[in-house]
C-alpha cells in the first residue's frame, strides 16, 4: 500500500505495536508524527526512520496532559509541513492487580493513560484531522480483546480498554458524517515488551516457547492493521463495531456503520 503524501501521528509509538505501526508508515511513504513518553526510545526510532529515508516528527509527551499533547501536535503539524490525515491512538499502560489489591489510584492511573489519555490525544489532533482536505481520513484506536473478555491483567487494564470501544463507537457516529472514519482492533495478546509485563509470569511459557526472545516489534499482520484500514480502497467512513482480529483489519473488508455515507447524515434507528 502506497502512503506518499500521507501524514500520520501514532501515539505510544516508541516501543512495540506502536513502533511497528510507525516504522510500516514510513516504510510506505507516510510522513509520521511520533508521540511517547519515552523521549529516547522515540529519538531512536526517529533516526531510524530519518536514515532510511522517511519523513519523521518525534515528540516526547505524556497523554495525561492535554496541553502538552496540543503544542506537540501542533508542533508535528509543522514539522510535517501540513494537517494530519491519520491517527493511530495506541499508547497505554498495563499494571497487572489482582482484584484484592487493586487500589483507587491504581484503577484512576489506568484509567488517566489508557481512557483519558486516548481522548486527550484525540483532542489533541481533532483540528489538524478536521482541516485536512485528504479524500480519506481516519482514526484507529489500539484497544485490546481484554475488552470483551476480561483480562488477567485486571479488572482496572480491561475496563480502560472497554472505555477505548465506547470511545470509538461514540467517535465514529460524530466524525463519520464529517469525512472520517474510525475504528479500533482488538487484538490478543501480542509478543512485546508491553506484554512481558501485562502478562502473569505464568502465562509466559504457555504463550512463547522460552526458544523465542521478547520482540520490541508487533507482529507484521499487526504492524499492518492500522494502515489498511485507514486507507484502503474499501474504506467507508465510520464502523458498527471494532475488528476483532487483525486478519479481519487486513484481509477482510473494512466495516462501516451502516446508516453512514458520504452524503447523509446518521439518522438514528427506531426501536
Amino acid at each position: 500500500m502506497n502512503l506518499k503524501n500521507r501524514r500520520i501521528a501514532v501515539t505510544g509509538a516508541a516501543r512495540g505495536i506502536g513502533r511497528g505501526i510507525a516504522a510500516a508508515c514510513a516504510s510506505r511513504g507516510a510522513a509520521v508524527a511520533l508521540f511517547d513518553i519515552n523521549a529516547s526510545e522515540l529519538k531512536g526510532l526517529a533516526s531510524e526512520i530519518s536514515t532510511g529515508g522517511g519523513r519523521v516528527s518525534a515528540h516526547a509527551a505524556d497523554v495525561r496532559d492535554c496541553g502538552a499533547m496540543k503544542s506537540a501536535a501542533e508542533r508535528a503539524e509543522t514539522a510535517l509541513g501540513g494537517p494530519l490525515d491519520g491517527l493511530v491512538l495506541n499508547a497505554g499502560i498495563a499494571a497487572p492487580a489482582e482484584l484484592d489489591s487493586l487500589t483507587p489510584e491504581l484503577w484512576d492511573t489506568m484509567m488517566d493513560v489508557n481512557l483519558n489519555g486516548c481522548f486527550y490525544s484525540y483532542k489533541a489532533c481533532e483540528e489538524s484531522l478536521l482541516r485536512s482536505a485528504a479524500p480519506r481520513r481516519a482514526i484507529v484506536i489500539v484497544s485490546s480483546g481484554s475488552a470483551f473478555t476480561g483480562s488477567g491483567a485486571g479488572v482496572h487494564y480491561a475496563a480502560s480498554k472497554a472505555g477505548q470501544i465506547g470511545m470509538m463507537l461514540g467517535l465514529a457516529r460524530a466524525l463519520g458524517p464529517r469525512g472520517i472514519g474510525v475504528n479500533a482492533i482488538a487484538p490478543r495478546t501480542i509478543r512485546t515488551p508491553f506484554s512481558k509485563v501485562s502478562t502473569p509470569p505464568g502465562m509466559h511459557s504457555r504463550l512463547w516457547p522460552p526458544r523465542f526472545p521478547w520482540a520490541g516489534w508487533a507482529p507484521r499482520r499487526m504492524r499492518r492493521a492500522p494502515r489498511c484500514f485507514c486507507f484502503r480502497k474499501t474504506h467507508r467512513l465510520s464502523t458498527d463495531k471494532p475488528l476483532s482480529s487483525t486478519e479481519d483489519a487486513v484481509l477482510g473488508e473494512s466495516r462501516h456503520h451502516p446508516d453512514v455515507s458520504p452524503s447523509t447524515p446518521i439518522k438514528e434507528k427506531s426501536e
